[in-house]
């Protein structure tokens, strides 16, 4: 494989900062270091939703539920819309039907 061929095929990934399942277990690992800084606190009423959210109320940890939106707002930005720029770019039209009706999260 010659450096030419190589460079493209580096650039025909989506390059997403980080895999999504270590994006969420980093939001639970700074949620159980507030947990155990700050143990008395108490899980708003209607946050009870989601296996994020599941995992942070089965270990009694509140506070993982504190970096949620940031790690939601992280997967947004740094994997969902990565991937589609690619899969726009490398299926056009085929996946903007795709996309058009099949909701974005399953």
């Amino acid at each position: 494989m010659t450096a030419e061929s190589q460079g493209a095929a580096d650039r025909d990934t989506a390059q997403v900062i980080a895999p999504p399942p270590l994006i969420y277990l980093v939001g639970l690992g700074v949620g159980f270091g507030l947990d155990a800084l700050l143990p008395d606190a108490s899980v708003p009423a209607g946050v009870r939703f989601g296996p994020f959210a599941g995992i942070a109320l089965l270990a009694n940890a509140p506070w993982a539920l504190l970096p949620l939106p940031v790690v939601l707002a992280v997967i947004q930005r740094g994997v969902i819309e990565r991937e589609e720029r690619y899969l726009e770019r490398r299926f056009g039209q085929e996946y903007r039907r795709f996309r058009a009706r099949t909701r974005r999260w399953i």
